[in-house]
């Protein structure tokens, strides 16, 4: 049979013509993919994933380019939604004077493509930054597992990107809500490493319905990993944090080089202090991960507290560190924004100098000291690049001023400058806006 080659030829050009291109880089054939873990978060199945490493895939770059950005506000998906996406895949284009008149005729405020520029070209990897292995963190969960089956409490894991809660289903949306919340908050306004932040398998949040059911769990964790809890050479003092924590409504596990779970008996806290709670614990998790051994010290209850902040619109949370023996202390309970206290105290000359500040731990700090190292945290992460670079240095050692001081250029005395005029200047933010 004779080819008829004209036909034949035709009829690859119009082959061609409806072919689809191969996607240019920086852009992704379907639809933008959906949050990691989105499917496991509604089934409240676990992920074995290793969080810590970039995803291998095909090779393919999945970061957003703008034309990515120009596909996804012609199919209506909201500029704040685009900034969490570009956050958390990653971005591939400059943010040159001409893409961010495009970024304006496409509907983003000034502080919407300012997030976009600083937003790393680097896809978000949850745990990327934590000094624990894959292994380390499987164990983790898998224990986590155990006691939540030993202690029989009607309890299910629901899975965020960076945490996994713990709670009966009909508390889980409330509290998940919040913490995707602070952790889209992580994701945009924070730099490495707290971007990438936290894993899922070794940070749990756990909140019990009731006391009876709290101490049953309390129970079912010191049955099966008391002997973490315990200090050395100090059995009174182990037999009373026991004590203790069975009549009490929190346990977190402040150890020597670790803090991956928070369990709250959220029946006998209002719904408000719980959700504080929640927020203030997964940002402190969030500082010890990352930073390294807990300190309880002013940058970490500040960091605690920030993300409070980010949840609940101000700060309240207070830890206390006792020892054995040690009643309970007054902290102090003064009702004003914590900026306005910080604020009074040094207009009379009464702040803490921050060389002492930084020494102090939960053991002896009061309201004042816990909101000083708040304020000093917000004027930190005014420069989320340094204030990322801050927790590593204090990771390898530094004291906070070295680290401080190694990161920023400020000595105690150029710090104290610059934190005093913060505080000023937030203070008459908190006056003028005293909602």
């Amino acid at each position: 049979m004779r080819l008829d080659y004209r036909a034949l030829w035709a009829a690859c050009i119009a082959l061609a013509a409806v072919w689809p291109l191969p996607p240019a880089r920086g852009q992704q054939e379907g639809p933008i993919r959906p949050k990691p873990d989105t499917a496991a978060a509604q089934t409240g199945e676990q992920s074995t994933e290793d969080a810590t490493k970039p995803p291998e895939g095909d090779g393919k770059d999945t970061r957003l380019a703008l034309k990515d950005i120009q596909r996804l506000r012609h199919e209506r998906v909201s500029p704040e939604q685009v900034v969490e996406n570009v956050a958390e895949q990653g971005r591939a284009f400059e943010v040159t004077a001409e893409v961010a008149g495009e970024l304006r005729r496409l509907g983003f405020r000034p502080a919407q493509i300012d997030a976009i520029k600083d937003s790393s070209s680097e896809p978000l990897v949850p745990g990327k930054w934590l000094t624990t292995s894959d292994e380390q963190r499987n164990q983790i969960l898998k224990e986590m597992k155990q006691v939540a089956i030993k202690s029989k409490a009607a309890i299910e894991p629901m899975e965020s990107q960076h945490v996994t809660l713990w709670a009966a289903k009909e508390t889980q949306k409330t509290y998940l809500r919040d913490v995707q919340k602070l952790e889209k908050f992580f994701h945009t306004k924070c730099a490495e490493p707290i971007r990438s932040g936290l894993d899922k398998r070794s940070t749990h949040i756990v909140l019990l319905k009731d006391h009876a059911e709290y101490q049953a769990w309390c129970r079912a964790m010191f049955d099966l990993f008391g002997e973490r809890f315990d200090e050395k050479d100090n059995p009174g003092g182990n037999a009373e944090f026991r004590s203790r924590a069975l009549k009490g409504w929190e346990l977190n596990w402040w150890a020597s080089d670790w803090w991956h779970f928070s369990a709250i008996s959220v029946g006998e806290v209002s719904p408000e202090w719980a959700r504080r709670e929640v927020a203030a614990n997964v940002g402190g998790m969030c500082f010890v991960q990352l930073a390294g051994p807990p300190r309880c010290d002013p940058l970490e209850t500040g960091f605690a507290d920030s993300a409070e902040a980010a949840v609940a619109g101000w700060p309240s949370v207070m830890y206390s560190k006792r020892n054995y023996h040690e009643e309970d202390r007054n902290l102090g309970a003064d009702s004003r924004a914590w900026v306005l206290l910080v604020e009074q105290r040094m207009a009379m000359h009464r702040a803490t100098p921050l060389g002492k500040l930084l020494e102090m731990d939960t053991h002896n700090m009061l309201q004042p000291h816990f909101a000083e190292g708040w304020t000093l945290v917000g004027l930190l992460n005014k420069q989320p690049v340094k204030f990322g670079k801050l927790l590593l240095a204090i990771r390898e050692g530094d004291s906070e001023l070295k680290a401080i001081e190694k990161v920023y250029g400020w000595d105690e005395k150029k710090l104290t400058q610059q934190w005093r005029a913060y505080v000023m200047g937030q203070g008459k933010k908190a006056v003028r806006n005293p909602d």
